[in-house]
């Protein structure tokens, strides 16, 4: 079900689980950090304004809830952050250390 591309053969094990890990925790990043920021926004009361149309808050106001959930929405963001910076620094480790071609085989180009 996977659709990542297929990890370099010149990997060993360990970096193999570590890469499916950051990626896993990328993807789950992506989607954790805006539904705590949403989820902070409507704790606090406030709903989404989209200039012809707004959508209400569906939880009642909580501003300690609130609050604890803004905190770990900000410590998720810092996360995230900190996972691509060290996706990015692991890409070019492939480019330009391991040269094995991993970019190549991951651009829209497909060339390997």
């Amino acid at each position: 079900l996977s659709t990542a591309p297929p990890l370099p053969s010149s990997m060993s094990t360990q970096q193999q689980r570590l890469a499916r890990l950051a990626h896993f925790g990328l993807y789950g990043l992506m989607a954790a950090v805006p539904l705590l920021g949403l989820a902070t926004l409507f704790l606090r009361g406030r709903g989404l304004e989209f200039g012809l149309f707004s959508i209400a808050s569906p939880l009642p106001a909580n501003r300690t809830l609130s609050r604890s959930i803004k905190d770990v929405h900000e410590l998720a963001a810092y996360a995230l952050l900190a996972l691509v910076a060290f996706h990015i620094a692991a890409a070019l480790w492939h480019q330009f250390i391991k040269r094995d071609g991993l970019m190549g085989r991951i651009s829209l180009r497909g060339s390997a």
